[in-house]
Formats: structure tokens, sequence, C-alpha cells
């Protein structure tokens, strides 16, 4: 098996990129194995986005020409998240999923294999997540999506079905409701410019071609003596590896929308400290609050707070004299400091 290269596998590849070094035993680094270590780090990252109320959930959408019901894109209840990753062969339509699995049978007993779709949402997703260009949504989860070994393809919301539509079609029309933005579809899968929109979920899917390693006999070429050959691959291989990708794909979703959110995060504690000084009634705290809500950040008004600490007008306090009065206002910003200090 060293020199017999095994098609649509890794081995062709990594003899030429690592000159003849790679492990050709089991797939070595090309083997889905290692996507073991992605959803141990993912498993993590899951609960850490739980504790903000994010949930991630999916769905075999399609083994072959068999298909799932797709998600609802506007409307996904939590339930059904949860009874999705309570199940080890997760489906929407029960029947569907026996035809899927009789398929996967048949597959195996001809010695071949299959590809599927997963199809994953995320739940609760603030708006504002991930930046433009090459820190967007799309290009951070499908860039972990292609690490898993199999993924051929990545798409969002409509995916390439958008591509038919015209703009009157796919543009996701906005509408006010309860004071929040809403959209009547979910074209776009949840994103705009590369950004959460925070209304409709996050959806998105992964395309598996079949498991390369096949018992039926197939032409290749042994690479060391430069020869055509054939090969009939024995062993433990699973004729459909869909099933086994579906907590993958959960998994590198999870931690490519965590390191998206601590990097909100780290962008906004990064935002210095701006200090407004003007005449009373130059309107320090309306543009004070205005860019606070503008930069996400903390708004503190120093004429409030000594009205709150001392329990009187500013008025009142400052007919104590100015020298009274400024020292209270430099105790008041020096405490200020100090509890920002803390957070």
């Amino acid at each position: 098996m060293e020199n017999i290269m095994r098609p649509s596998h890794g081995d062709y590849t990594g003899h030429i990129r690592y000159r003849g070094c790679n492990d050709y035993r089991g797939g070595g680094h090309f083997s889905g194995r290692i996507t073991a270590a992605l959803v141990f780090a993912g498993a993590i990252a899951k609960i850490i986005l739980t504790k903000e109320n994010i949930i991630i959930g999916s769905h075999i959408l399609s083994i072959g020409d068999i298909q799932d019901e797709n998600f609802n894109y506007l409307d996904i209840e939590e339930g059904l998240i949860k009874e999705l990753n309570n199940s080890d062969f997760p489906v929407l339509d029960h029947n569907i999923g026996m035809e899927m699995k009789d398929l996967i049978l048949k597959v195996k007993e001809e010695k071949d294999s299959i590809g599927g779709v997963v199809e994953a949402v995320v739940l609760n997703l603030p708006p504002g997540i991930a930046r433009h260009f090459f820190h967007s949504i799309e290009s951070h989860i499908a860039s972990l999506l292609f690490s898993i070994p199999a993924v051929k393809g990545v798409e969002f919301g409509k995916g390439f079905e958008i591509s038919k539509m015209q703009g009157s079609q796919a543009n996701d029309e906005m509408y006010i409701q309860k004071e929040k933005v809403k959209t009547f579809s979910n074209n776009n899968g949840g994103i705009l410019g590369g950004i959460s929109t925070g209304m409709p979920p996050l959806i998105f899917r992964a395309a598996f071609k079949p498991t390369p390693s096949i018992g039926k006999e197939q032409k290749t070429v042994n690479i060391k003596e430069k020869e055509n050959t054939s090969l009939e691959i024995t062993g433990r291989h699973d004729p459909c590896i869909v099933p086994r990708a579906v907590p993958v794909v959960e998994s590198v979703a999870a931690i490519a929308l965590l390191e998206l959110i601590l990097d909100v995060k780290n962008m906004n504690s990064s935002i210095p400290d701006i200090v407004l000084i003007g005449m009373p009634g130059s309107g320090k705290t309306t543009i004070g609050r205005l860019l606070a809500e503008k930069l996400q950040a903390d708004f503190y008004d120093v004429d409030q707070y000594i009205e709150k600490k001392y329990h009187d007008k500013i008025r009142e306090l400052y007919k104590n004299g100015e020298e009274y009065f400024r020292e209270l206002e430099r105790k008041s910003i020096k405490r200020l400091s100090i509890n920002l200090l803390k957070l």
C-alpha cells in the first residue's frame, strides 16, 4: 500500500508534498480521525456559547439523492435542536431517515460508498458579529469546514440557489416588530456583508464526498515503479461518513463563532477612555450617550454621579464654593476610574 495510490485519497498529493514521507497507514494526517481534536475543542466552545444562549444544531439533509426537509429558515424551535442533538441519526423526517439508512446499507453490500450534505443552524447569534472581507462569518466558518476531510462544498442561506433568483426575490426585505428589525425571508442565511444580522437564524450546509476507500476494484498507479495497476481496498471502512460528520460540522462552527465573538469583545475593550469637558448646557451628556451607543461602550456622567452620591443638586453643592465643588469632582472621577479598572 505504501506505493499504491488510492484513488481520490490524499495518498498521491501527500506523497508529492512531503516527498514520500507521508504516513499512508489508515490515511495518516488525511484521515477523518484527525477531527477528534476538532470535536473536543468544539465541545468546549459550544459550552461557552451556550452561556450566551447561542445554540448550534444540525441534521443530515441528504444522503445521495434522498433528501430530508430543510430547516425553517425563519423560525426554528430550540426544542427541535435539542432533539436532533440527542439523536444518533439526526433527520427532520424519520421516514426519510430510514430510506437513507437503507441506501447506506445497499452501497455497503455493493462494496461502494455514498456522500451527502449536513445542514446546520445557529440560534440566538447577536447582530454585529465578525467583520467584512477576510474576517467575515462565511470566510471563517468555511475555512474550518474545508479543514474537515471529504468536505467539497459549503453554502450559506440559499447558497447556489440564490444565483437563479432575481434581486427582488433574493433580497431579504425588512420590517420593524416591537422595535426590532426583522426580515420576511432568510435567503442570505442570517449574514449580510459578512456580519451577523441577529434576526433570522444563521444557516449553512456542508457537502461531503463519498468515502474514497471502497472494496470495488479500481484503476490506479504504483508511484514507485511508475506502472499502472489496480486496487481492491479491504478492511473496515464507512460506506458513508455523513452521520459521523454531524458533530464535526457543529464543532468547527462553534470554534469559528467563538473566535469571532471574542474578536468583537476585544475590539470593544480596546476603545480608549473618552472624556468630554465643556460649559454647562454645552451638550456633554447628549454627545456622550450617543458616542457610547455607537461604540458599544459604557457611559458615565460625573454630575449625575455627584448628585446621587451627595444627595443634592449640582447648583446647591456649588453654593459651597467652586473649590469645594472641584474637590468633589476630583474625588468622583477618581472613584469612577477605580470602578472602570475593576471591570
